[in-house]
């Protein structure tokens, strides 16, 4: 379910964007660490079209989470600027 203000649980809560990050961090883990599989698996989840490198940039999103396998690092360089 979709609000303006972002996604909402089918309880009606909000779910954040660092929610989505560190769920698909949880998921990628659980597929092995294979891109493939766990967009699959992704897709399967959320009923959704997901790409593979949309996927990925959740789980490299550049901030950390309570489920981050240091994945937050390879989306910063050395200089903690973006890559």
């Amino acid at each position: 379910m979709s609000t303006a203000g972002g996604v909402t649980t089918t309880d009606g809560q909000l779910f954040t964007h660092m929610e989505h990050v560190d769920l698909a961090r949880l998921v990628f883990k659980r597929f092995g660490h294979d891109p493939d599989v766990a967009t699959a698996a992704w897709r399967r989840l959320l009923g959704n079209g997901t790409s593979t490198a949309d996927f990925l940039r959740l789980v490299e999103y550049p901030e950390h989470t309570p489920h981050c396998e240091g994945e937050c690092r390879v989306a910063v360089g050395a200089d903690g600027r973006d890559r």
